[in-house]
């Protein structure tokens, strides 16, 4: 009886941590996928930066051509 118990118990163990392992890969798995969504966020808000810069370098850049053609 003892031996069939322990058999139980260590089957029952196996399956609680193959549950527990799967749900930690589906947790690293989500995280993971944050983090990636973030590093795009941020890569998306640079190019808007750096082409926000290049219009406003165009501006000043149209209104220094102005004047130049007004003098």
């Amino acid at each position: 009886m003892q031996r069939s118990d322990v058999l139980h118990k260590d089957m029952a163990l196996q399956q609680s941590n193959k549950h527990t392992d799967r749900q930690r890969q589906k947790e690293d798995a989500v995280e993971e996928e944050e983090e990636e969504e973030a590093k795009e966020e941020e890569e998306e808000e640079k190019e808007e930066e750096e082409e926000e810069e290049e219009e406003k370098e165009k501006e000043g850049k149209g209104k220094e051509w102005e004047e130049v053609q007004q003098m």
